[in-house]
C-alpha cells in the first residue's frame, strides 16, 4: 500500500466510524438519501471553508504586514492544511468516490491545467 492509498484509507475508516458512531448511519444510507447526502456536501464544504480560512490566517497574508514564516508557523500551516485535506478526502468518500476516481479525475484535470500554462 503506497501513502496515498494509506491516507485514503485511514480517512475512509474514520469516516465510516463518524457516521456510524455519532450519526448512526452508514455511507450508504447517506448516499442513497438525496436529503442526507444534500446535508453532508453542505456541512463537509463549510468545515472546508472554515479550514482554508485557518490555512489563511496561517500564512501572513496581510499586504501590509511583513511575511514570517518561522519553524512553528509552519507545521501549523501544514497541520491546517491536513485538516483542509482531511475535509476534502471526506467530502469525496460520502459521495463514493473511490482512490481510482480521484486519481484519474486529478490526472485529467491536471493536463487541462497544464495547457493553461
Amino acid at each position: 500500500m503506497d501513502k496515498l492509498e494509506e491516507i485514503y484509507e485511514l480517512q475512509k475508516k474514520f469516516t465510516e466510524r463518524f457516521f456510524k458512531e455519532k450519526q448512526n448511519l452508514t455511507l450508504s444510507e447517506v448516499r442513497n438519501s438525496k436529503e442526507d447526502l444534500v446535508k453532508w456536501n453542505k456541512e463537509y464544504i463549510l468545515a472546508l471553508i472554515a479550514e482554508a480560512t485557518e490555512v489563511l490566517n496561517e500564512v501572513d497574508w496581510k499586504m501590509h504586514k511583513k511575511m514570517d514564516l518561522p519553524t512553528d508557523a509552519r507545521h501549523r500551516l501544514l497541520e491546517e492544511s491536513i485538516d483542509v485535506m482531511k475535509f476534502l478526502l471526506g467530502l469525496m468518500i460520502v459521495n463514493g468516490f473511490s482512490l481510482e476516481d480521484i486519481y484519474s479525475m486529478f490526472k485529467n484535470k491536471s493536463k487541462i491545467v497544464e495547457k493553461r500554462l
